[in-house]
């Protein structure tokens, strides 16, 4: 099953490099997830490993970011 998986992430990552788009890894959740990830060269990643999803006003207390609006 991990060696189905890993092909699934080598194939999309390809499809994306052939495409000149960047692919983000979802659902990250462990180390080695991401370290497998990392090695495979995927620089977008995301997942429970990182937190659990936060809402709007949450991210922007953690990462003090105004809205474009507010900038304005």
């Amino acid at each position: 099953k991990n060696l189905q998986r890993g092909a699934i992430v080598r194939a999309t990552l390809s499809l994306g490099d052939a495409f000149g788009m960047s692919v983000l890894a979802e659902g990250v959740e462990t180390i080695e997830e991401l370290n497998f990830l990392k090695a495979e060269g995927c620089l977008c990643v995301q997942g429970y490993f990182f937190s659990k999803p936060m809402n709007t006003d949450a991210i922007r207390e953690l990462t003090m970011v105004e809205d474009i609006e507010m900038a304005s």
